[in-house]
């Protein structure tokens, strides 16, 4: 089994696990991503945290998580022994907005224009799909001629639209308890 989350915060799946957590809600693993007391179910990304290593929850970690996870899962299907994970720092490269980004490598560091043409480089070269990587510049075209789409439909009070009816998502479940009181 392996548990996996998205977002900044552990889900509540994450969190109605019985299973040890940081105080922030992550589960607690060992250096190979094993859940403690739970070795045949692994937990990475956002919603793991090794013991001994705690890493920021980030794609770059969740990233190379994914790709260690599914070698050493390869490995053990055929009998074989795999090392701890171990994480290397890339880098970090961040949208400041304006045409502007921040660049910390651990060849280069800045901030500005060049950064932000490197940013967007490194952004599309990673999009997974052809398809992708045709409309996201697409997309940042539009943009730039005509400015950014605000436009809303169905929104709710979070500016957020709609969940599917048949997936539970906790603000529903506070809502329906504030109702109630």
């Amino acid at each position: 089994m392996v548990v996996w989350s998205t977002g900044i915060g552990p889900r509540r799946v994450v969190s109605a696990l019985d299973v040890p957590k940081t105080k922030n809600g992550r589960i607690i693993v060992d250096s190979h991503l094993k859940v403690t007391r739970f070795p045949n179910v692994s937990a990475l990304g956002d919603c793991g945290q090794i013991e001994d290593m705690p890493l920021a929850a980030t794609a770059q970690v969740a990233q190379q998580q994914g790709k260690y996870l599914a070698k050493r899962l390869n490995a053990e299907g055929k009998g074989q022994q795999y090392g701890p994970f171990k994480f290397i720092f890339r880098g970090i490269m961040l949208y400041a907005g304006r045409n502007k980004s921040v660049v910390d490598t651990p060849f280069l560091s800045g901030y500005g224009f060049v950064e932000w043409i490197m940013w967007r480089s490194v952004y599309l070269t990673s999009l997974g799909s052809l398809l992708n990587k045709f409309q996201v510049p697409a997309e940042w075209l539009r943009t730039l001629l005509w400015g950014r789409d605000i436009t809303s439909f169905g929104d709710d009070e979070r500016g957020c639209l709609p969940h599917h009816p048949t997936i539970p998502e906790p603000w529903i479940d506070d809502k329906k308890e504030k109702e109630k009181e």
